[in-house]
């Protein structure tokens, strides 16, 4: 998301970047009346500050407030999130909140805000940070409307809040990239399992209307009679078992979604979600949602950077690859690897292949081994 750079400006800004892909807190703000007023809270990892949206409706305008929803005060330097509504309500303006100076941008998906260097502000509960205003479709009926992706930091670049670093239950990954025939391609995934089982009797989602998706298919590998239903017109899929639960290992694919060409990042979300049991019970809360639009290059490269043994991962077995690799180099030997390998090997992208490149892997593993999450491009700031 183009946002992030704003947060990425660690030096500058005294921010630390969002080493997270884009996580979907399970929340819904559903209105009983027209002067209602609905919260959202958003979980983060910590617990350390929480957001909250206040949402008032007035005829078809509607306002959301994000207020500050935990006790204690807190220094913030910068701030960033998304807002998921619904198509039926269309961005109309945004303002950040009161006493905060620096630089600040909205659009109907992402906020985002980053104080001037050194600088911080001081909120506590019920501050808000940025007011958002809408326009309904129609008047104004309940509307499911959510926070996710919160990344908030305070002085020297601390991490406040982080709704995507949640280890504490099993994930499925949307990933976006760009295929050679110039096609956006997103691809589900079971993972981060953060050492957690993951399995479901059926699951249905759609994504924003405003794309136009060409095919859909379901995964490879399960093990269990299934359907699968991708409906290219409303952008709807779901898929079930015949009886029992499929179990997921991490990276398994639940389902490829091709789109007609090439989108900006953050052009489409996924919404809607339900997954379900064997029971038919709901189990959508217990599941971590991660939106990762960072992929770099083409789907048609099929290499993950830093996973020179090909098999899906990055961990100390690479590290020792490129330092043979390397050793192979030196001594003037042939390199020992693939054109698929050679990508994956050079890691920090300085035009070579040496200990450098080993020492990024280490460094990611050991990221990884301690509840770290995202990909390699992104631990990197590449």
């Amino acid at each position: 998301m183009k946002f992030k750079k704003i947060i990425a400006l660690a030096a500058a800004l005294q921010l630390a970047a969002a080493g997270s892909a884009f996580a979907v807190s399970a929340l819904t703000a559903n209105a009983a009346s027209v002067d209602a007023l609905s919260v959202s809270s958003v979980k983060t990892a910590d617990a350390a500050l929480k957001i909250r949206l206040d949402k008032t409706v007035s005829g078809k305008n509607v306002t959301i407030n994000a207020v500050v929803d935990s006790e204690g005060t807190f220094d913030v330097s910068g701030f960033q999130f998304v807002i998921n509504s619904p198509d039926a309500l269309k961005y109309v303006s945004s303002s950040l909140g009161s006493g905060f100076t620096g630089e600040f941008h909205c659009n109907d998906k992402e906020v985002a805000f980053a104080n001037q260097a050194g600088d911080t502000k001081s909120v506590k509960k019920g501050d808000i940070l940025a007011t958002i205003n809408y326009e309904a479709e129609k008047e104004y009926k309940s509307y499911d409307v959510n926070i996710m992706d919160v990344y908030v930091t305070g002085t020297d670049g601390k991490t406040l809040a982080d709704s995507s670093a949640d280890t504490s239950k099993p994930g499925i990954t949307f990933t976006q990239a760009v295929n050679s025939d110039g096609k956006t391609v997103i691809n589900v995934t079971a993972g981060p399992l953060n050492g957690k089982s993951l399995s479901m009797a059926g699951y249905q989602f759609n994504i924003s209307k405003d794309v136009k998706v060409v095919s859909a298919s379901e995964g490879l590998g399960w093990t269990n009679p299934q359907t699968f239903v991708g409906n290219t017109k409303t952008n709807e899929f779901a898929w079930a078992v015949t009886s029992g639960t499929e179990s997921y290992t991490e990276g398994f694919q639940i389902a490829t979604i091709t789109l007609d060409k090439a989108y900006p990042d953050g052009a489409w979300k996924p919404t809607d979600i339900m997954i379900v049991n064997d029971k038919g019970e709901n189990i959508t809360d217990s599941i971590n949602y991660v939106f990762s639009d960072e992929a770099k290059g083409s789907v048609d490269d099929d290499f993950m950077l830093g996973d020179v043994t090909l098999d899906k991962k990055v961990n100390a077995s690479d590290a020792t690859e490129i330092l043979a690799a390397y050793s192979r180099i030196s001594t003037g030997e042939p390199i020992g690897l693939n054109d698929k390998q050679k990508k994956a090997a050079e890691v920090i992208k300085d035009g070579k292949i040496d200990a450098s490149d080993a020492t990024a892997v280490l460094q990611y593993y050991s990221f990884l081994s301690t509840g770290g999450t995202g990909s390699l491009e992104k631990y990197l700031g590449l």
